[in-house]
């Protein structure tokens, strides 16, 4: 299972290794998108709730991977004993998050407005270990052109006005706020962020691919934390 498959571009690298994978997101039209774009026989694409119990059976899969979604999630507590809920006995989970300590502001911590929250390998580690009882931790380095893109991306979000102003104050307001409003402040914060050019994926995804990246046992500077844990 790819939870949270976004444009499936991942998942279709996983169903070259797999007999058979999920690609699953709370975006139906996402996940129409994917339907129409990817048709693969032993990929299936399948729109989730934001809301917990999965429509999933008890250790349905053997492996779950999840990149770059925990920080976006609010039920967190929801989001990883469900993981753990529909993990086979044997079953591993992959699950990536970015570095925080690259990424954060001296003034402001959570820059992004996309992210509740993010994490240091510290704050990583002592999250999943609450719910899986083997965990791996590496870090996920790129080549130098995907660093100049990443640190592009925070300098951008970064700027005055954002950092001092927008920022700390949609924090504030969050902090406040019961979480379904929250919830649709992020989405129009998502869409204001996707109609963007300047912090669009396509070009991304069209000039690298996964021999950009290497995962290594270092944790300094990496780009973001590769979780692999294991529910026994």
């Amino acid at each position: 299972m790819d939870y949270g498959c976004g444009n499936g571009f991942g998942t279709v690298i996983l169903s070259q290794y797999a007999k058979k994978v999920f690609g699953t997101d709370t975006d139906q039209e996402v996940i129409e998108k994917c339907i129409n774009t990817y048709k693969i026989p032993n990929l299936i694409f399948k729109k989730i709730e934001d809301q917990y119990p999965l429509s999933f059976e008890d250790e349905t899969f053997d492996v779950i991977v999840t990149f770059h979604v925990l920080e976006h999630v609010y039920d967190i507590k929801g989001y990883l004993s469900e993981i753990q809920r529909i993990l086979t006995k044997n079953g591993v989970l992959f699950i990536a998050t970015p570095n925080k300590r690259i990424r954060q502001s001296r003034i402001y911590k959570g820059w992004n407005p996309e992210h509740l929250r993010e994490y240091t390998y510290e704050n990583f580690k002592d999250l999943l270990e609450q719910f899986f009882k083997n965990v791996d931790i590496r870090g996920i380095f790129g080549s130098k052109e995907t660093y100049k893109i990443e640190l592009s991306r925070i300098r951008e979000m970064r700027n005055p006005l954002i950092k001092n102003l927008y920022l700390p104050s949609i924090y504030r307001l969050k902090k406040i706020l019961p979480e379904t409003l929250n919830h649709k402040i992020t989405k129009l914060e998502q869409n204001w962020i996707l109609k963007s050019k300047k912090h669009g994926n396509s070009e991304f995804y069209d000039k690298f691919d996964v021999n950009d990246f290497i995962i290594s046992k270092t944790m300094k500077n990496c780009i973001s934390f590769l979780a692999i844990c294991h529910k026994v």
